[in-house]
This record gives C-alpha cells, structure tokens and sequence, in this order.
C-alpha cells in the first residue's frame, strides 16, 4: 500500500485514482486543445474579415493618393477602421470609430483600450492598417473555456465513479478467493480453491492449487520425519536409560560396571551419528570448494575402505579416471563412505564390489557396485528420503539409520548433481554423477 502521512490507499482505491488522474489530464489537454484551436480559428476568420478591406485601402490609396474615399470601404462594415500613415507613421487619413496606431501583419492590439485584431501592411504610399474589435469573440471564447472546464471536471468524475465501481467487479472474484483461503482450516492442508466461474482467474488459481499441493507434501513429508526422527532417537535413549537405571539399582562388579560403559558408549556414539546425519540431510547450502582431483580422492578411500571388505570375504574392485569437481572433500567421502558402507552390508561372503568415477558428458560419473539382492524398482527413488529402509524390522545395529542415501542426495544436489540407483541385472548400482570443474 502507499503511505502518505495518515492516507493508506488499498489496490482499488489506487487503481481508480491513477485511471482518473490519467483521463482527466487527457480530458483537459483535450479541451484545451479544442478551445485553443476554435480561439485560433476566430482569429482567422476575423483576419479572412480585414483582408479585402486591406486590399480595397490599398488600391484606393494608389488611386487617389491625396484624397481617398474611406468611409466607402468601411460602409459595409461600421465596426472596421481603417487608418494611413506616411512611412514615418504619421496618421494621414482614417475612417471608422477607433484611433489606430501603424502596425504591420495580422495580430491582435488595444486601441481606445478596445480588443481588436488588426491587419496592416506597407506600400510606397504609405502604412495602411484596418482592424475590428474582438471584444465579442472573447466573450465566446470564455464561454466556451467555461463550458469546456465544467464538462472536463463532470468527465473526471464519471471516470472515477465508473472506474471505482468497475475495479469492485473485478475484484470481486479475488474477494472471494480469500474468503475461501480464509477458510481453510490451519490443520487440514488438503483443501482447495474452487476453480469454478473464475474467468481470467482461473489459471492462476490452478497454479495456487498447485503451490498448496507441494506444500501439503512437504508439511507431510516433515512431520512424517519429525515423526521417525523421534521414533529412531527414543530406541538409543532407551537403552541408555535401561543400562543406567540398572547400573544403579545394585552393586555389580568392575567388569560388569565396564561392560555396562562399554554399552552406554556405544550407543551415545551411535546417537551422535544419528543426530549428525539429521543435521546434515537437513542442510540447505554448501560452501565454496575449489576443484578437487576426483582420482585422487576415490584413491583415497578406496585404501581406507578395502580392508573392511577384506575382513567381510568381500572383494573391492577399483577403476578410476581423471576428472576434477567442485566439491569439498568432507562431502565426497560422506557421499561414498555411505553408499561403500551399504554396499558391504548388502554384499554375501565370497562375492565382489566395484568402485569407479569416470568422466562422461560433461560430468563425472562416480559408481558404487554391488553384487547383493539389489533394490526393487518401486524402491529406488524412496530410498533416498530420510529415515526410509528396504526392510524396516532389521536390526538396527547391523543395519543403519535410513538417513544415509538422504544426505548424500541432499550434499550432492547442493553441488548441482544427481545421485541415483542405475538399473542392472545383478545387485546394486548407486550412480553419482558430478559437473566437471576446470583444474588449476
């Protein structure tokens, strides 16, 4: 809204304040323009009235140079005067009721305090000049000013009157719509505006509908994690609680009071991770990295990760090429350390992963390839929202949180990439594919 002081002027009331404004100067230029060109066309016609009698003086002048008939010229028109003065401007002769001055051309002039338009021009006899009085056509001239000025302001008004009561229409469909909004209950995200009788509003009620649809699903997506998120962090403090209040219930030895520790540790450590990856899956930004050698860092956790799979029968295969990302290198190892720790979980003794980045198509493709049970089709795109498992009932010390595949996606995607499970025959093949970035 504009402010000015105390004045607060909603849509409608601006709206018909600038279509008055415009109109009403469009109006009045009009009618000045009008009453401008009927006061130009007056003093034509006056100087089309002064012209033959010009013409006439003139003539007679060279007839009869020292004694010309005036008054015969001006008989036809009594309100016309006619004047001749020598070249030094001295009056000569004259006819009619004003006193005139010598004056060249046509324009307008005071004689006896009298309006006039005038006519003169200059001969070898001398300066002749004839003029009339204008004092009538000004009258009319002002009436029409008059009439012109009261007839713009009933117009402006008019324009303002239709204009508020129109702008009300056209509003009214909006009204409504808020009314409705206004309706909805706070609680239930499931309903909608109508679309019906909206004329021109109806597609952008369709894409309000549709705004409301993605935030219905994202409010449910956060309370469903909200949800989970307490469901997962309730079963650590659980035990914790269960250790400790039994811990103190009775006198135990030292090594059951360890033992105790041991577990309490454990799982204190296990919720860190827990509320750590909850942190990250939430992130919404990432900071600056300058282009990292992607060979390099997929060498460096190949070697951190292989003998974890060598102790678990399972072979780490390795296969890498140049490229350079932009990522930092914290994010890169949360991204494959997740996806490496669920590739050994889903892999049987005796069989093999395979690790692997190559640049294609202006991105590097990082792979991650197991020869496990693999994932179900309907799966391979729930998987990565949090606190989502393939089997919910497994034990949650041999299986992870469901929050892992979530922050990769979201560490990726901040870093204009895409993640996905890439369908294969056998097993598992998560695809994690990164913009090239020029190297140093």
């Amino acid at each position: 809204m504009w402010r000015f002081k105390s004045l607060t002027l909603n849509h409608r009331a601006r709206l018909t304040l600038v279509a008055t404004a415009t109109s009403g100067l469009i109006l009045f230029l009009a009618f000045m323009a009008a009453v401008l060109g009927f006061r130009r066309a007056e003093f034509l016609a006056a100087g089309d009235v002064l012209y033959p009698e010009l013409r006439e003086t003139l003539g007679e002048l060279r007839e009869r140079p020292t004694n010309p008939d005036l008054r015969e010229i001006i008989a036809a028109d009594p309100d016309v005067s006619v004047a001749v003065f020598d070249l030094s401007g001295r009056l000569k002769f004259r006819a009619g009721p004003l006193l005139l001055r010598p004056l060249i051309g046509l324009g307008r002039a005071r004689f006896d305090d009298i309006r006039t338009v005038y006519q003169g021009a200059q001969a070898k006899e001398g300066i002749v000049t004839v003029a009339v009085p204008w004092g009538n056509r000004d009258i009319v001239i002002e009436r029409l000013a008059t009439f012109s000025l009261l007839l713009w302001a009933a117009s402006t008004v008019c324009v303002g009157v239709v204009t508020w009561f129109a702008t009300k229409a056209a509003f009214v469909p909006m009204e409504r719509l808020a009314s409705e909004a206004e309706a909805l209950s706070g609680n239930n995200l499931s309903g909608r505006l109508s679309v019906d009788d909206r004329g021109e509003y109806a597609s952008f009620v369709e894409r309000l509908n549709r705004f409301l649809d993605r935030i219905e699903s994202a409010v449910k997506r956060e309370e469903r994690f909200l949800a989970d998120a307490a469901h997962e962090l309730r079963t650590p403090l659980t035990i914790l609680r269960g250790q400790i209040e039994t811990s103190i219930s009775r006198k135990r030895t030292n090594e059951e009071y360890r033992e105790t520790l041991r577990t309490v540790l454990d799982e204190t450590e296990r919720l860190s991770r827990m509320v750590e990856l909850l942190l990250l899956s939430g992130a919404t930004s990432a900071n600056p990295a300058v282009p990292v050698d992607l060979e390099q860092e997929i060498e460096r956790v190949h070697a951190r990760w292989v003998d974890r799979f060598h102790a678990r029968g399972v072979e780490l295969q390795l296969s890498s090429q140049p490229a350079h990302v932009a990522i930092l290198p914290s994010e890169f190892d949360v991204i494959v350390d997740n996806l490496l720790a669920n590739a050994l979980k889903a892999s049987p003794e005796g069989t093999q992963c395979f690790l692997s980045s190559r640049p294609s198509n202006h991105v590097a493709r990082i792979e991650v390839r197991d020869q496990g049970t693999g994932i179900p089709i309907e799966s391979r795109e729930s998987i990565f929202e949090r606190l989502t498992r393939l089997d919910s009932g497994r034990n949650r010390n041999v299986g992870g949180f469901g929050i892992g595949l979530a922050v990769c996606r979201r560490l990726v995607e901040n870093r204009s990439g895409t993640i996905y499970v890439d369908p294969t025959d056998e097993g598992a093949t998560f695809v994690v594919e990164l913009p090239l970035a020029q190297s140093d």
